[in-house]
């Protein structure tokens, strides 16, 4: 009699659960972190103009908001609110700036002022640098007393005290400015960086493009040296991984276009090694017979 063979027993995928308790663990410990941070990344004050020292002195105060910045095409839009301040004078103020959308905005008493908005330039830096480009936002304010929005009739008047503050409302963008008090007006420069939660993640992408190349280069020469055999499947997980390395491109915060550093350092380097991996695989199955393949 043939004896029946013991019924075999699944065996408990032990190291697959620590794996995945360990992943889960590291989840909830970024997801921790990333919630105690989270305040930190709200809107907050980048500027208030030394002059005058506090805000109950002004006759007027703005409010300079970040609302998006566009870096292929190398500009902010900024959003200009402007109030009413404690020392406002009866007649009114009229308020310069070098924004396009507002060279002249008149704040009267007890009256309510539109917001308006502008596409400002960048005065210097470039999309190129991605994910460490630094540009640089300038303005400049002066308040004169009066609604006259001619400013050659006001070459003579006096420049009156206001309230400047600036508000970064852009995602992923850590803003800085700087400012200085010429003829009567503020100058403000604004320095836009990406965040270090943008940097790292995008560092991160860089890294997986090539490791992931690395991989797919080791696996080829594995089965060139004939170290591991040739399936015919391996063809189809490298033509995969081509294109979800391309479609992985997408996820860079920020949407720049194609040419960054990032793409000439990461991107480019990993679809070719991946392209060059799947070609020679593709060599190997039609030089070499089954037997070689192992088929």
């Amino acid at each position: 009699m043939v004896e029946e063979a013991p019924p075999q027993t699944l065996r408990e995928p032990r190291w697959f659960l620590i794996g995945a308790v360990a992943v889960l663990i590291v989840a909830a410990i970024a997801i921790y972190f990333g919630l105690q941070n989270l305040n930190r990344s709200a809107p907050g004050t980048l500027v208030t103009s030394v002059e005058p020292p506090t805000k109950e002195n002004s006759v007027v105060s703005l409010r300079v908001s970040i609302e998006a910045i566009n870096a292929t095409s190398g500009f902010a839009s900024l959003r200009l609110s402007a109030h009413q301040g404690p020392a406002m004078p009866k007649e009114g103020v009229v308020i310069f700036s070098s924004l396009g959308g507002a060279p002249a905005i008149v704040v009267r008493p007890d009256q309510l002022v539109a917001d308006t908005t502008s596409q400002v330039p960048f005065s210097s830096g470039s999309v190129a640098d991605y994910p460490f480009d630094k540009y640089e936002l300038t303005m400049a304010f002066v308040v004169f007393a009066g609604t006259e929005t001619s400013l050659p009739n006001t070459e003579h008047a006096t420049g009156l005290p206001f309230h400047l503050v600036g508000v970064d409302d852009v995602a992923g963008i850590d803003a800085t400015a700087t400012h200085k008090v010429e003829d009567q007006q503020v100058n403000l420069v604004v320095t836009l960086t990406r965040a270090a939660s943008t940097t790292g993640w995008v560092l991160a992408m860089m890294a997986i493009y090539w490791l992931l190349a690395l991989g797919a280069l080791a696996v080829t020469l594995s089965i060139v040296a004939k170290l591991r055999p040739f399936e015919t499947r391996q063809l189809a997980w490298l033509s995969a991984l081509l294109f979800a390395l391309i479609t992985f491109r997408t996820a860079a915060p920020g949407s720049p276009p194609i040419g960054t550093f990032f793409d000439f350092y990461a991107m480019f380097e990993g679809v070719a090694v991946v392209a060059a991996a799947l070609l020679t695989l593709m060599v190997v199955y039609l030089v070499r017979s089954r037997g070689r393949l192992g088929l």
